[in-house]
């Protein structure tokens, strides 16, 4: 087994397209040996926020290689037979293409629901105040803290609420669009034709030219790729539902808070009527 180093982000992306290296194989970095996801964050470029964009990337780099053999070759041939071996002539789309761009909108959603968040705790607090300052001034002197400034201010609450839901119920309808598509790519035939060596290629048929000899590692490197950005859009998709699960669950406690606020004041009433 290879020690495979590379200092070079471009030497390792052309090593990966052209079949060279393997991405289940380990790499070496600081004579130790990491996989080749951790390999990819130690570059500066790449983090955990844009890695899905980083392997999309490298996806595209080798379909566009694989499309190259195709137009110029037997490879197309090499596909229909191992679908025939399959009995699956549907011709499933082995190379889809992917809109990720709502997955770019993370950071952003993360922010909106900081600012949410922010905005609910100092009105919260405004609640605590009002149980203090509502034993001290009747409600039309309590201005910002009266039921009715109170009520407009949930009303700004759930406003706020159901815009940021609204946003984030279009990412993830697209985002469930694309993983429709992912989960609709048969990895039984990329697996498959990633153990088509060059010479079934010849086999098949000897009209074959510039068929790179590594090109089972080539379908290899797409399927091991597709399934780690596979793996992360199904990350970044459960990041959203949980950021929508919150922002809803604080929505509907503020809601309880200015229900429970005028139940108190309905009962200081009482308690005032009965001294008359």
């Amino acid at each position: 087994m290879e020690n495979y180093d590379y200092k070079d982000y471009k030497s390792l992306i052309e090593d990966i397209i052209n079949g060279k290296y393997v991405i289940n194989q380990p790499l070496k970095l600081d004579n130790n040996k990491v996989s080749f996801l951790g390999y990819l964050l130690n570059y500066s470029h790449i983090n955990k926020s844009n890695i899905h964009k980083i392997l999309l990337s490298i996806l595209n780099k080798i379909k566009t290689e694989l499309f190259k053999h195709n137009i110029k070759n037997n490879n197309s041939k090499m596909i229909e037979h191992v679908q025939k071996e399959w009995n699956n002539e549907e011709n499933n789309d082995l190379f889809c293409n992917f809109d990720f761009s709502p997955l770019n909108n993370l950071g952003e959603h993360i922010q909106n629901k900081k600012n949410y968040l922010d905005f609910l705790n100092k009105l919260e607090e405004k609640f605590s105040e009002q149980k203090i300052y509502s034993k001290m001034l009747p409600e039309n002197e309590l201005e910002e803290y009266s039921i009715l400034e109170l009520r407009n201010s949930i009303d700004d609450i759930n406003n706020k609420c159901s815009k940021i839901v609204n946003i984030l119920d279009r990412d993830l309808n697209l985002i469930e669009a694309e993983k429709y598509k992912i989960n609709n790519i048969d990895l039984s035939l990329l697996l498959d034709l990633s153990m088509k060596h060059i010479n079934l290629y010849q086999q098949l048929s000897e009209e074959i030219n510039n068929v790179s000899p590594n090109i089972h590692n080539s379908y290899m490197n797409y399927t091991l790729v597709f399934n780690l950005l596979k793996k992360q859009i199904n990350h970044i998709h459960q990041i959203i539902l949980d950021i929508k699960e919150d922002v809803i669950k604080k929505c509907k406690n503020i809601n309880e808070l200015l229900g429970e606020t005028q139940s108190s004041r309905i009962k200081d009433k009482k308690q005032e009527n009965l001294f008359f």
